[in-house]
């Protein structure tokens, strides 16, 4: 089926880096997101079935949420420009939504990957799997977008460890809140 779509729509070289952006965004976010869900059920001494369960959870619901807001987007847009008599880009929406899911499910497992299993230092295999994916990730764009490898990877990783930081002290703040 791919196929077939792929042969009636052949990708522009906008309509590539509309799946660039879309793949890039949304594996930061499902790494960054994921990765914040497990930082700040951590910092509030949550057990790991529960981290488990928030993290997969965020991980679906987050996923399906960007990969519709990003098809509502690009849907959008289209319909701007139908309206406007003009056409500049050829990128499918639906299209758009599908790598925006895909990238997100796929780097978003990963730093919940160690509490599927029970084995020592979970969140410490989670953070040099968050590390390696968000440097990675940065690298990835560097060689896409000839910027300094580098520094793209620096920059995903400043970034994103920011929010895990955040994530992680919110989680310690609101442990002693009663509700």
């Amino acid at each position: 089926m791919l196929e077939c779509f792929y042969m009636k729509f052949k990708p522009s070289i906008s309509d590539k880096a509309s799946f660039l952006h879309a793949s890039i965004l949304a594996s930061n976010d499902g790494l960054v997101t994921t990765f914040a869900v497990i930082a700040g059920s951590l910092g509030a001494n949550l057990d790991p079935k529960v981290i488990v369960i928030l993290g997969v959870a965020n991980l679906f619901a987050d996923g399906f949420s960007m990969a519709s807001g990003n098809y509502l987007g690009a849907k959008g847009e289209e319909e701007y420009e139908s309206a406007q008599h003009q056409k500049f880009k050829k990128t499918p929406a639906i299209a758009n939504g599908i790598v925006t899911f895909i990238a997100f499910i796929i780097a978003g497992v990963l730093p919940v990957f160690p509490y599927f299993f029970k084995i020592p230092n979970q969140f410490e295999i989670a953070v040099a799997i968050m590390t390696t994916s968000l440097i990675s990730i940065g690298i990835a764009e560097g060689f896409f977008t000839s910027k300094n490898p580098i520094y793209t990877g620096a920059r995903s990783l400043v970034i994103g460890g920011i929010a895990a930081a955040v994530a992680f002290a919110v989680g310690v703040l609101l442990k002693g809140v009663p509700i």
